[in-house]
C-alpha cells in the first residue's frame, strides 16, 4: 500500500511534467516545432580536433561556431538556421564541406585557413533573405511594390527588379541598395500577389580565407520564385533579389560557380505577371587565382518585366582599385544596375555586357581610372551623377547618356557607339565623332550653347540634335574654334525639326493643313509647299 500511494503521488507531483513530455513528444511525432539548438554538436570528433558533420545543425541566430581545429560536413550534413538568422563559422585549421554536405545557413563571416567546397558540396543560402510580401510590397530595403488587383513588383538589390503587370506596368520594383565592393545586405523580397507570397531574397555569405579557397561545389544565393493562381489573372506576386557573396581569400581555384540571381515573377500571361527579381552582389578579393568558376549575378527573365543585372567586382591585391562586371546574360529588359544613391564608386575597368544597363543614380559618382573593357554594343551606361574619365578618352561599343557631370575628359573620342549628351562636360575641349558614330545634343537650344576648341566629324560620323515634337525646343547651337568636317561625315538634323501632323495640321508655324478625308498638305517655311489632293486639291 505504500508503495502504491508513493507512486500516486509521484504521479500527482508531475503530472505537469509528465503532460509536457508527452505534448513535446507528440508534435516531434508530427515532424513540427522542433526547437532549434544553441549551439554545434559535432557528430564525430571536437572542434579542437576534428569535428564531423553528417545531420542537420538547425542553429539559432546569431550563434557562433568555433575551434581551433577542423571542420568537415559530409554527405548527409547540414548546418542550417531560418531564413533571416545569421551564424559565424571561425576555425584555426581548414573547413570541407564533402559532396552532399552543406551548409544553408547565412554566414557573417566565414573564417578558415583552407576552405575546400567539393563537387557536390555547397554553402546554399537562396530564399534566406527578406521575405516576400502577401498583401502588400515585399520585406527589405529593396521590396517589391505591389498593386491593389493583387500584383508584385519584383525586388530589387544590385539590380533593379521588373515591373509587375495588370494589363500594363503596374506594380513597381524596389530600389538598389549596398555596397557594390563589400556587399552583406540580404536581398528583399518580391511584393505579393494578393496573399500570394513573393519570392524571399537570397541571404548572404562572407568567407574569409587566409590559404586557398577551392570551389568545385556551389556557393548560391538566389532569390525566391513568386508564386500565384493558375485560373486567375489576378493573384501573381514578383521575385525576390539575389543576395551577397562576398570571397577574400589568398589563392582562389576550383570549376565549381557561384550565384546570387533574382528569382521568377510568377507568370499567368504575357500581361499579367508578377516582376522579376533583380540581381544580387558578388565581390571576389584574391591574391591569385587559378580558378575557372562561373560567376552569375543575372536579372531573372521570367515575369512581366525582366530584372536588371546584379554587380560583379573582382579585384586581386595587386590592382589599384579592382574592375565592375555588369552582365545580364542577354536578357532583354529595361530594368538597370542602378549605383546606390550617394555612393562613390573607384574601379580600374568596367564591362558593360550583354543586355546590361549601368546607371550612375543622382548624387553618385563613377571614376573609371582605366577603361572599358570587353563590352558589348546592346549593353549601355547612363550618367545621372558624376562620372569621371581620363583625359584623353575614347568610348567603347555601348550607348552612353549623359544626364549628369562628366568630368577628367578633355579630348573625347566617340568610336562605333552612339552618344547622347543632355548634362555637363566639366572640361571638355576636343571632340571626334568616329566612323559609325552619333553624337547627339539634347539640351542646346537657340539660347544654350555648346563651345569647342575643335570639333572633327570622320567619314561615317554624324553631330545631329534631339528631335523636336509640337514646339521648337531643340537646335544645334554650337560654338566652334575649328570645324573638321571629314568626307562623308555629317552634320545631319533631317527630320529633326517639328512633328508632322497624325489625324490634323502639321506642327510649326508652317505646317501642312489636313482634309478631312485624310489628305494632308505640305509644310511651308522659306517655300511654300504643295496642296494635298483627294481627287483635287483639298
Amino acid at each position: 500500500m505504500k508503495d502504491s500511494f508513493e507512486i500516486k503521488k509521484i504521479f500527482r507531483k508531475n503530472k505537469l511534467f509528465f503532460s509536457y513530455v508527452f505534448t513535446l513528444s507528440f508534435l516531434a511525432l508530427l515532424g513540427c516545432c522542433e526547437p532549434a539548438q544553441a549551439a554545434l554538436v559535432c557528430d564525430g570528433g571536437t572542434t579542437s580536433t576534428t569535428c564531423y558533420v553528417s545531420t542537420t545543425q538547425t542553429i539559432t541566430n546569431a550563434t557562433p561556431i568555433a575551434g581551433s581545429g577542423n571542420l568537415v560536413i559530409q554527405s548527409g550534413g547540414n548546418i542550417t538556421c531560418a531564413a533571416g538568422s545569421t551564424s559565424t563559422i571561425t576555425m584555426t585549421g581548414d573547413v570541407t564541406i564533402q559532396s552532399g554536405g552543406t551548409i544553408t545557413c547565412n554566414l557573417a563571416n566565414l573564417s578558415a585557413t583552407n576552405l575546400d567546397i567539393q563537387s557536390g558540396g555547397s554553402i546554399n543560402v537562396n530564399v534566406k533573405g527578406s521575405a516576400g510580401g502577401g498583401w502588400g510590397s515585399g520585406s527589405g530595403t529593396g521590396g517589391g511594390g505591389y498593386y491593389v488587383l493583387s500584383v508584385g513588383g519584383g525586388a530589387s538589390y544590385g539590380g533593379i527588379g521588373g515591373w509587375g503587370g495588370y494589363d500594363g506596368a503596374n506594380a513597381a520594383p524596389g530600389s538598389s541598395y549596398g555596397s557594390t565592393t563589400q556587399p552583406t545586405d540580404l536581398g528583399s523580397g518580391g511584393g505579393g500577389g494578393g496573399g500570394y507570397a513573393g519570392g524571399a531574397g537570397g541571404g548572404a555569405v562572407k568567407l574569409t580565407v587566409s590559404g586557398t579557397l577551392t570551389l568545385n561545389g556551389t556557393i548560391t544565393a538566389n532569390g525566391g520564385n513568386g508564386s500565384g493562381d493558375p485560373g486567375n489573372m489576378r493573384y501573381h506576386a514578383g521575385g525576390g533579389s539575389g543576395g551577397s557573396v562576398w570571397i577574400i581569400t589568398n589563392t582562389l581555384a576550383g570549376a565549381g560557380t557561384t550565384t546570387a540571381n533574382g528569382g521568377n515573377g510568377y507568370v499567368f500571361s504575357a500581361v499579367y505577371a508578377g516582376g522579376a527579381g533583380g540581381g544580387g552582389r558578388i565581390s571576389i578579393l584574391y591574391t591569385t587565382d587559378s580558378s575557372t568558376i562561373i560567376k552569375q549575378v543575372f536579372g531573372s527573365s521570367t515575369g512581366y518585366q525582366a530584372g536588371g543585372a546584379g554587380t560583379l567586382f573582382i579585384k586581386a591585391t595587386s590592382a589599384t582599385n579592382g574592375d565592375l562586371i555588369i552582365d545580364n546574360n542577354n536578357i532583354v529588359t529595361t530594368a538597370v544596375t542602378s549605383q546606390t544613391s550617394n555612393t562613390s564608386l573607384v574601379v580600374d575597368n568596367i564591362t558593360i555586357k550583354n543586355k546590361a544597363s549601368y546607371t550612375v543614380s543622382s548624387g553618385a559618382s563613377l571614376n573609371i581610372v582605366t577603361s572599358f573593357t570587353n563590352c558589348t554594343a546592346d549593353s549601355s551606361l547612363n550618367n545621372n551623377g558624376t562620372l569621371n574619365l581620363l583625359a584623353s578618352f575614347t568610348t567603347p561599343v555601348i550607348t552612353i547618356t549623359n544626364n549628369g557631370v562628366i568630368s577628367g575628359v578633355t579630348n573625347l573620342t566617340v568610336a562605333t557607339s552612339t552618344f547622347y549628351q543632355n548634362g555637363i562636360f566639366s572640361a571638355l575641349t576636343d571632340l571626334t565623332v568616329a566612323s559609325s558614330s552619333i553624337f547627339e545634343f539634347q539640351n542646346l537650344s537657340t539660347t544654350t550653347s555648346f563651345t569647342l576648341t575643335n570639333l572633327t566629324i570622320k567619314n561615317g560620323g554624324i553631330v545631329t540634335h534631339k528631335s523636336n515634337s509640337t514646339v521648337q525646343t531643340y537646335t544645334l547651337n554650337l560654338v566652334v574654334t575649328n570645324l573638321d568636317i571629314n568626307f562623308g561625315g555629317s552634320i545631319n538634323v533631317n527630320a529633326k525639326g517639328s512633328a508632322g501632323g497624325g489625324s490634323g495640321s502639321g506642327s510649326g508655324t508652317g505646317g501642312g493643313g489636313y482634309y478631312v478625308l485624310s489628305v494632308g498638305g505640305g509644310a511651308s517655311y522659306g517655300g511654300i509647299g504643295g496642296w494635298g489632293g483627294y481627287d483635287g486639291a483639298n
